[in-house]
């Protein structure tokens, strides 16, 4: 009797050890994903881990490299059935430079381990452009409005004064009325004073 009762109970433990191994041995695969990439320095980005499997439960921990981001997030269906299990995780504290995003599934609801990986480019923040004080404004407001209602002054009487001296449109040009300049009519004053001198010698 006490043979036949160690037979039974090692049969018992056996069927519960290979009941449980037949239970983990479930294969899960993980989609990871991510939005904004590239992102930039101080940007909200959004991780999220589908994972595939019977009924995937538990946790999944997202990780940069080898320091964790935030505590493991739980997974919830997100199919009917459930087949697809999701969970997201959000951070903004993503410095400059590329970034190795994992997501680990440690198994759970009779499913195995599994893990996703994807690379998140974080670029640096554009520049601000540099605010001008009001002072500078009014300034800059006051030059550019000088400047135009000069500008259209000139115009104005640029364009008066060439209509004003436009000659008639005629076949031949008009010959030139020859002017003596000012050193012209000094030097004739001077020749007819020269004249005088001399005749009232004689």
């Amino acid at each position: 009797m006490k043979s036949i009762a160690r037979v039974i109970c090692v049969l018992a433990l056996f069927s519960f050890v290979s009941g449980e191994a037949t239970a983990q041995s479930t294969t899960t695969t993980i989609e990871l994903s991510s939005s904004p990439n590239p992102s930039v320095v101080g940007e909200l980005v959004t991780f999220q881990a589908l994972v595939t499997g019977t009924v995937p439960t538990s946790t999944v921990q997202f990780m940069d490299g080898s320091a964790n981001l935030g505590a493991p997030a739980a997974l919830i269906c997100v199919t009917s059935p459930c087949i697809i299990s999701g969970a997201g995780l959000q951070t903004s504290a993503l410095t400059q430079g590329v970034h190795s995003i994992t997501a680990t599934f440690s198994g759970g609801g009779n499913n195995g381990p599994s893990s996703g990986a994807l690379i998140q480019i974080v670029d640096a923040a554009a520049s601000p452009a540099p605010a001008l004080s009001s002072w500078v404004v009014t300034m800059l407001a006051l030059l550019i409005g000088g400047v135009g209602m000069t500008s259209i002054r000139r115009l104005a009487w640029l364009i008066g004064n060439f209509k004003a001296r436009t000659p008639p449109a005629t076949s031949q040009r008009p010959d030139p009325v020859f002017e003596p300049t000012a050193k012209l009519r000094r030097v004739k004053l001077m020749t007819d004073k020269t004249e005088m001198i001399w005749s009232r010698a004689r």
